[in-house]
């Protein structure tokens, strides 16, 4: 597979160790297989043999100085690595010191410029750690996750579009960061692609039968085109105007102009509800009685009415035809991502201390999560 380094990538194979070579020092591994040799016991040359398969386990990733703090299958993420990508996510790539805080706090307090609570101090650098331990493990295990999704639908990217991606999109962080950050983007591409490809297209009947169901939506109410005379102080002072005008000209010319929508059929705790149902009902060309509006007096006129009608399948089947293929993409990817969820989670074992909702052993409530939308 053409694809990126494991090891680069910070997370490592854990189950097809490689020997290495050994070192050219007299380490303590060396020294024991020559006391070994030089007394020639089965049983201890057997147990060397166990130690030396050990050491080369720990080489891949985990070890004792830098455990894993989550495996994805076969893949560890170590303490190391998951301390980098948070150091890499921090504010000012400042992490904060567990477990006692104390560089932290003492930061915390310059820059509050302040003497404050101690405790308090030490309350929010660990809340920063906990956050940032959590979002870094998150982008580790998420990304794993495309990484080995796309490996295994063959769709890995090579290193020609990875070192291609890397160029193109503006990415903070170290080479191995921007490597991983690059390549589950494009894993996350081909695989949604991918998925929708395998979709079949939006067929006239289907998007026929969408309108024939959704018909209200395409409804357009009566719309009035009214002149009207609003902030009247009182009932005298619309009636005396409505008095000295007369239908037509001299209210347009004193008048704003509006178009008023959906005054058919006006609820009793819609606002100014009195004042809709009168234009509702108002005959064209007739000057209206005062009404109340917006707590002063008005008076007004329908100009014109522009009757209700529903859009024709003819005019929206385009649009329609669009949008009903992006709901239907929608649903696929919003059911994958589920079945992606359980499918992945299940492969995932965090530490204790370590476990988040990725994680097999998370037990709390679970956010929805769109696989393809954080790269």
């Amino acid at each position: 597979m053409d694809g990126p380094d494991k090891l680069q990538l910070g997370i490592c194979d854990t189950e097809m160790p490689t020997v290495p070579r050994a070192p050219k020092s007299r380490s303590a591994t060396e020294l024991q297989l020559r006391t070994m040799q030089k007394h020639q016991s089965r049983r201890l040359t057997y147990l060397a043999m166990l130690g030396a398969l050990t050491v080369v386990i720990s080489s891949c990733g985990a070890t004792d100085r830098d455990p894993a703090v989550a495996t994805i299958g076969r893949d560890a993420i170590t303490a190391k690595v998951l301390l980098t990508w948070m150091t890499a996510l921090a504010p000012e790539h400042f992490v904060p010191d567990p477990p006692h805080y104390a560089v932290c706090a003492r930061r915390l307090a310059a820059l509050a410029f302040t003497e404050a609570n101690g405790l308090a101090m030490r309350e929010e650098c660990k809340r920063q750690y906990q956050s940032l331990k959590g979002q870094a493990l998150f982008v580790l295990i998420t990304a794993r996750w495309l990484i080995d999704e796309a490996a295994n639908r063959g769709l890995s990217a090579s290193k020609p579009e990875i070192a291609t991606q890397m160029q193109k999109a503006s990415l903070a962080g170290s080479r191995e960061e921007r490597e991983l950050q690059s390549s589950a983007r494009l894993a996350a591409i081909k695989i949604r692609q991918a998925v929708l490809d395998e979709q079949a297209a939006t067929t006239p009947t289907q998007v026929l039968a969408y309108y024939q169901r959704h018909i209200r939506q395409f409804a357009h109410a009566e719309r009035r085109a009214i002149a009207i005379v609003e902030n009247l102080p009182s009932f005298a002072a619309a009636a005396h105007l409505r008095r000295k005008l007369r239908p037509g000209g001299h209210l347009a010319e004193r008048s704003l102009q509006e178009v008023v929508t959906g005054v058919g059929h006006v609820s009793s705790n819609t606002k100014n509800a009195v004042a809709l149902r009168a234009i509702g009902e108002a005959r064209p060309g007739a000057l209206s009685q005062p009404v109340k509006l917006n707590g002063l007096w008005a008076i007004f006129e329908v100009t014109r009415i522009m009757p209700s009608y529903t859009s024709p399948f003819a005019q929206v089947k385009r649009e329609l035809t669009v949008h009903l293929a992006h709901k239907l993409q929608e649903a696929v990817i919003a059911q994958l991502a589920n079945v992606w969820r359980a499918k992945w989670t299940a492969r995932t074992d965090c530490a204790a201390g370590y476990v988040i909702e990725v994680c097999r052993q998370y037990k709390g409530t679970v956010r929805p999560y769109n696989p393809f939308g954080i790269y």
